[in-house]
């Protein structure tokens, strides 16, 4: 999500771009509340032009109107099962990926 918007990315960008447009235009994105946070923090603040916080607002703004994942109790407790499973430390928002796209009807679920 972040190089579609990173000027320095180069083809990272150019792909980004085209996967965020192809996302928006079939409806089928899926993104959680954590997603949408680090992304403000990453194009305002990481990258190499960085993007002004209005301007990041308004993204934000707009990329919530896709499905919005917002993790709870069960999804921590899913990425410690992941845990126990595979011994990998696990993001409960990432982890729950795997529950997010049938839940939200999405064809695919990409994490940053």
């Amino acid at each position: 999500m972040s190089y579609a918007h990173d000027d320095s990315a180069g083809t990272k960008r150019d792909q980004a771009r085209a996967l965020v447009e192809q996302l928006w235009g079939s409806r089928d994105g899926c993104l959680s509340v954590q997603v949408l946070q680090e992304f403000f923090v990453t194009v305002t603040r990481k990258i190499t032009k960085p993007v002004d916080a209005e301007t990041a607002k308004a993204i934000v703004t707009d990329l919530s109107r896709l499905y919005l994942h917002v993790p709870a109790a069960d999804d921590v407790l899913a990425a410690i099962g992941i845990h126990q499973r595979t011994g990998r430390v696990a993001s409960s928002v990432r982890s729950s990926a795997s529950g997010v796209a049938p839940t939200a009807a999405c064809a695919m679920v990409f994490s940053n």
